[in-house]
């Protein structure tokens, strides 16, 4: 990078100064989506110490809503051997309950609502242009 870069980045007004450190938070970020995307566990199966991560994730609350919207209500026996009928098995390997899909829509919808205001509040207080 040339001098007067360096020095127009050290008083940029932007959350990070330099692309060094840019670059690795996103590094950061991108490792921490790579390890808890590819795969799906049960709230049940996770350590007691990560559950909160679990809860936090806006994903897990989406997945939850999906996985008990279509197969949380369903009374016929799988045909697996086991005897147990798919609301049963949803239940008892994801510990996902039929009962909670409002407060899933609820916190899904404010999720969602969330993120827009953080978005109309950065659009607002972060002034990138240059006078």
């Amino acid at each position: 990078m040339a001098e007067s870069e360096i020095a127009r980045n050290a008083n940029s007004k932007g959350p990070t100064s330099f692309f060094a450190e840019t670059s690795s938070w996103q590094r950061i970020h991108y490792q921490q989506m790579k390890e808890y995307s590819t795969m799906m566990r049960a709230c049940n199966r996770i350590p007691v110490w990560w559950r909160w991560y679990y809860w936090a994730c806006p994903v897990a609350w989406t997945l939850y809503g999906l996985v008990v919207s279509q197969f949380g209500d369903i009374e016929e026996l799988m045909n697996d051997g086991n005897n147990e009928s798919v609301k049963e098995f949803v239940k008892s390997y994801f510990g996902y309950k039929h009962d909670f899909l409002g407060v899933v829509a609820v916190v899904v919808a404010g999720v969602a609502v969330l993120f827009a205001f953080i978005f109309a509040v950065s659009i607002k207080i972060f002034n990138f242009q240059r006078r």
